[in-house]
């Protein structure tokens, strides 16, 4: 059992309570907004406790299941927390660049993660000298580079896909749009310039 009054004081002194600027915000986001000050609404760290645990335990039943959580995080702020994140509980993630149709259209996303295993494997086994000239090994270095940036993370994702967790909606709206045509379950940090209605 969680000791909510602790949460509530950690979620206060790490600014969760601070949300956007009066000026700029979505109306669904009304019953999480405790107030305002200095024209910057202020979030309810209550109902941001009781979600955050509702969403860990969540989590939890979906890994205990043996299903995979896809941790996405392109933003520069967030790139490093979600790698590291995913890297330890050894789940995908997408830090780089959301490619579309990762969910929608798998079968062409495998299509790049084949070609990225390959890769590596001609490099691996140094097969250059006998099969490859410099130019096209050069060729083959640049194209693990470029493809590990954009899907190195999800080498391993595997499906049925049991969740997905976003860390700005708003950034990561195409993957936010993928995981509901999908049926995909979505956990997301939601500020209050953002809709909730699909989290």
């Amino acid at each position: 059992m969680t000791d909510f009054k602790e949460l509530f004081k950690s979620l206060v002194k790490a600014g969760v309570h601070f949300g956007h600027r009066t000026s700029v915000w979505c109306p669904r986001m009304a019953p999480y907004i405790w107030g305002h000050k200095s024209s910057v609404h202020l979030i309810d760290v209550s109902k941001t406790a009781y979600q955050l645990e509702k969403a860990a335990q969540f989590i939890e039943s979906v890994v205990a299941d043996g299903k995979s959580v896809l941790w996405v995080g392109t933003k520069k702020a967030a790139q490093a927390s979600v790698r590291s994140c995913a890297e330890r509980l050894s789940m995908p993630f997408v830090d780089h660049r959301w490619i579309g149709g990762t969910l929608s259209n798998h079968s062409q996303v495998k299509k790049s993660v084949t070609k990225l295993l390959h890769y590596e494997d001609v490099l691996s086994k140094d097969l250059g000298s006998t099969f490859y000239t410099k130019k096209e090994l050069n060729r083959f270095r640049k194209s693990i580079d470029r493809l590990n940036k954009n899907i190195g993370g999800i080498v391993n994702l595997k499906w049925p896909l049991g969740a997905i967790v976003l860390i700005d909606i708003n950034k990561e709206a195409s993957a936010l749009r993928e995981a509901a045509s999908t049926h995909v379950p979505v956990v997301a940090l939601v500020d209050t310039n953002c809709d909730p209605s699909l989290v």
